[in-house]
């Protein structure tokens, strides 16, 4: 089966930094989404996450290892962690890729949810990689997604449907 990706949106943070970057009304014209990223925190905290049609937390669980150099770091929580972007106090101008992919998101059944994120500071030598696993318990459909974090102006995001055909 071939798969295709089509560009839905993009946004890009102006001058000043977001708190949040956010897709509404997300067509229902595909079989799974993906959300490439490249963002970086204005705050001391490089913590992010994902909402999902506005419920926080609620009907989403995950795992994630969070990796500094090697060492790792597990945990688990009502939501879907995008840890390791660059923070203030890291090398200058350096932006973190995350990878998100939703699959079957117009369906009522539950939808598996991967991050992978992956990051640098070069004035410490360290690198940090983040693997996250979630579900999204909801029988609604996915609507809209809101990327938490505190970005950094030029922190960009694209929103891709993928249709199996």
């Amino acid at each position: 089966m071939a798969k295709t990706y089509t560009l839905i949106t993009s946004a890009t943070v102006g001058s000043g930094g977001a708190a949040f970057m956010q897709f509404t009304s997300i067509p229902q014209l595909y079989t799974d989404l993906v959300v490439l990223m490249s963002a970086r925190s204005t705050t001391g905290s490089p913590d992010s996450g994902m909402e999902i049609n506005g419920e926080g937390s609620s009907n989403i669980s995950s795992r994630y290892m969070f990796s500094v150099d090697g060492s790792t770091i597990t945990g688990s929580g009502g939501f879907i962690a995008l840890v390791g972007l660059p923070k203030s106090g890291t090398t200058s101008n350096t932006f973190g890729n995350v990878t998100i992919y939703i699959t079957n998101y117009t369906s009522s059944q539950q939808k598996a949810i991967s991050v992978e994120s992956i990051t640098e500071n070069m004035s410490s030598s360290e690198t940090f990689l983040t693997l996250t696993s979630g579900v999204y318990s909801s029988s609604n459909t996915v609507s809209s997604l809101k990327l938490t974090g505190d970005f950094a102006q030029y922190s960009k995001t694209y929103l891709y449907g993928i249709k199996n055909s």
